[in-house]
């Protein structure tokens, strides 16, 4: 799992992507894809959650994503927020989605509006060519886990330093 930024119609959203999956994609008895929107009640300027609104968020995941996984023998590959509102991907089989399903499981949440939907995808379209990054992408991704483990290890980043570069032809 990792997460990167990107813009979408001129305003920023954050992936959040089981990564890994590329490698197996598409996996022929999930040819489903659901999605669960969660509006959010107070987003930033940006359309993304507050510090506060997010744990909140956190606890809602914590809650609904293993019950959608077992309930709908569901796989879940990403996270989109975006423009006021988290939306959650699963794929699952197409026989195995149910409306009730999905409404039993989050009318215990009655402080967030929910919506969700489902289409087949047994391409899995959605998760290779929207969620998965494209080259930029993966490159800041990249990037990030450089810098990440040059902090754990003690590493001073504004610290200027010497870079070369060279071409072999």
């Amino acid at each position: 799992w990792d997460i990167y930024l990107c813009d979408i119609d001129g305003k920023v959203g954050s992936y959040l992507l089981n990564l890994a999956l590329i490698q197996v994609a598409p996996l022929s008895d999930r040819n489903c894809i659901l999605w669960l929107d969660v509006k959010l009640n107070h987003p930033n300027e940006d359309g993304m959650p507050s510090q506060d609104e997010y744990d909140r968020l956190i606890e809602i995941e914590d809650s609904i994503i293993p019950q959608i996984e077992k309930d709908l023998k569901a796989i879940y590959v990403a996270c989109l927020t975006h423009d006021g509102s988290r939306e959650l991907y699963f794929y699952l089989n197409e026989n195995h989605f149910s409306q009730s399903n999905i409404q039993k499981i989050v009318q215990h949440i009655p402080d967030y509006h929910f919506d969700f939907g489902s289409k087949l995808d047994p391409e899995w379209n959605s998760y290779r060519q929207s969620f998965y990054p494209n080259a930029y992408a993966m490159q800041n991704i990249q990037n990030n886990r450089v810098i990440c483990n040059l902090e754990k290890y003690g590493d001073i980043l504004t610290v200027k330093r010497p870079v070369e570069h060279w071409c072999y032809f």
